[in-house]
């Protein structure tokens, strides 16, 4: 299970690695865009950093230029390439307890929380290339299916 998680992580990292590329290319990406993709990157880090136990800010809307959240992106990369390595199997299926944003406590297996995660990120990822339709040829494709052509 963990190799599973660990490749869609590899999928996740991937599919955001090709949107900023393409807003890069952009001389201004509009604001929606940065906002979705800060918002995508923050709820990455902020979910890993509850998994460990680390500080956390519970601000997820929060407007980033485009090389802050580059930057993020790497470091979000570096921190979950980590994680990856230090956990096991059994640890993914372990109910873990967290807050969330409303301070509300919540029971949850790792594997729902990773799950989350990644749908969070495709349904924002959407959201990004709609916003960029018609400023840029081609759009980004992100697909699963995509990446796993082209390892």
């Amino acid at each position: 299970m963990k190799a599973y998680f660990q490749r869609l992580y590899e999928y996740e990292n991937w599919a955001n690695g090709r949107i900023i590329e393409t807003l890069k290319k952009l001389d201004t990406p509009p604001d929606r865009s940065l906002l979705l993709l800060a918002h995508l990157l923050i709820a990455q880090r902020e979910w890993l950093h509850r998994i460990l136990k680390k500080s956390t800010t519970d601000k997820f809307w929060l407007l980033y230029d485009l090389e802050q959240s580059e930057e993020l992106f790497k470091k979000n990369n570096e921190e979950w390439s980590h994680f990856f390595l230090t956990i096991q199997d059994d640890d993914l299926t372990v109910p873990f307890h967290y807050k969330n944003s409303k301070g509300e406590q919540f029971d949850s297996p790792m594997v729902d929380i990773l799950t989350h995660l990644l749908g969070h990120s495709n349904y924002h990822r959407g959201q990004i290339i709609d916003s960029i339709k018609g400023l840029i040829e081609p759009l980004p494709n992100t697909d699963f299916i995509v990446f796993s052509r082209n390892p």
